[in-house]
């Protein structure tokens, strides 16, 4: 038998058939661990040695450590492990088994604080033990005798004589994959298996039951989306006080459906009323009114410059796309522009000229509750008659049949 142990990054064999252990004769040097380390763990598995875990100095200061080496003691070659799922120091390693159902037990230890962990590795992968210690230890003595099959029931000794209470003989193959999950996208599958038991207890080897792989069955559906409004085209019609259409787009691409996603849902273009030429006004004396029974408006702002006479006001508003009326105060020559709708005009304010901008935003008439005005016009002379009905807020003509009509909001 040979004794092998560490002392920061060096290795050493050491046989005993050539002199004891106070000699110089009978040391050999093997190659070097690849991290310097202290108060770690060691321990033999089939033909290697793994050594996990301890202490280095980072900038003067101890770190625990999770990596792991590996020795091959044919070769003495030394290659990296993989690491343990905790960082450890001063814990118990042991290896239990025989060689073809054999395992390391990693267990206890310190952190930054002491810690009741068990890892198991069968091969160099390491995973987590269902069960901890009851009681977190660390700088701990641990020791595995006579240990030859990981069962419930392993020989043992009794009356000098050697009596298994039953044994099993490795782990059984490996069972079919389970179907990927999720059924898209990036997911994974499981297969089991189970120990081989002479007793018909069930499952007492301690071997790994599951494992599980990464898996993808085709990239998941992606809905599509709508992508914002563009701006409005322009009107559909250019005659002065006429109604038109103009209208809008968007795209289901934002994102594309993709993968037998869905497409979008509704429409994708949308139409709104608008004006061929100058808003049509509607001249009423009095302030106006966004809400009936208040002179308060919310969507009135004085505009700045000089205005000497009401036409002027009434044409810096009709330049204005988002105007739906005017208002021109004849005593100081103030002018205000409205963006909300008129719902009403007070009349009881005399000083003040109220223009209403009849267009309403609707596609092929300003509003089907008219009333007609009898006889044949033209543009400017259906306005004339409009405005000299008392109970007119909004005027409406038809270029084609040269009909004139009056509607009240």
């Amino acid at each position: 038998k040979r004794g092998y142990f560490t002392a920061t990054s060096a290795v050493f064999q050491f046989d005993p058939l050539l002199s004891g252990p106070s000699s110089d004769v009978g040391w050999f040097t093997w190659p070097s661990l690849q991290q310097p380390r202290y108060h770690h763990g060691c321990a033999v598995l089939g033909n290697t040695v793994i050594v996990a875990g301890g202490y280095r100095y980072r900038n003067g200061v101890p770190e625990t450590l999770s990596s792991t080496e590996i020795i091959d003691l044919t070769t003495h070659e030394v290659t990296n492990g993989e690491d343990l799922k905790k960082a450890r120091a001063h814990f118990g390693m042991v290896t239990l088994g025989d060689v073809e159902n054999q395992i390391v037990l990693v267990f206890g230890g310190e952190d930054s604080e002491k810690h009741n962990y068990i890892e198991k590795a069968k091969g160099d992968t390491w995973e987590t033990s269902k069960i901890n210690l009851k009681v977190k230890r660390s700088k701990f003595g641990s020791l595995a005798v006579n240990v030859k099959t990981i069962c419930r029931g392993a020989p043992v000794q009794k009356n000098q004589t050697n009596t298994t209470v039953d044994s099993c003989s490795g782990c059984m193959p490996w069972g079919k994959w389970e179907a990927c999950k999720p059924t898209c996208g990036q997911g994974k599958k499981i297969r089991t298996r189970s120990c081989k038991s002479n007793n018909g207890e069930g499952d007492t080897c301690q071997c790994k039951t599951e494992e599980e792989e990464k898996c993808s069955i085709g990239p998941c559906p992606v809905d599509g989306s709508w992508s914002g409004w563009s701006s409005f085209s322009a009107c559909s019609t250019t005659d002065p006080y006429t109604c038109g259409t103009k209208s809008r787009t968007r795209t289901c691409t934002d994102p594309v459906a993709m993968h037998k996603g869905k497409s979008c849902e509704g429409r994708d273009i949308e139409f709104a009323g608008c004006s061929g030429g100058n808003k049509l006004p509607l001249k009423v004396i009095g302030h106006c009114l966004e809400d009936q029974g208040t002179d308060i408006n919310n969507g009135q702002e004085a505009l700045d410059g000089c205005f000497a006479k009401p036409e002027d006001c009434l044409k810096t508003c009709q330049e204005n796309s988002t105007a739906t009326g005017c208002e021109f105060n004849t005593r100081d020559r103030n002018c205000y522009i409205h963006t909300a709708h008129i719902t009403d005009v007070n009349r009881n304010r005399t000083e003040n000229i109220c223009w209403l901008f009849i267009v309403n935003e609707m596609p092929g008439s300003c509003t089907n509750k008219t009333t007609p005005i009898s006889g044949n016009f033209t543009s400017g002379a259906c306005l004339d008659s409009c405005q000299e009905k008392d109970d007119a807020q909004g005027c409406q003509y038809n270029i084609v049949k040269k009909e004139c009509s009056y509607f009240t909001c």
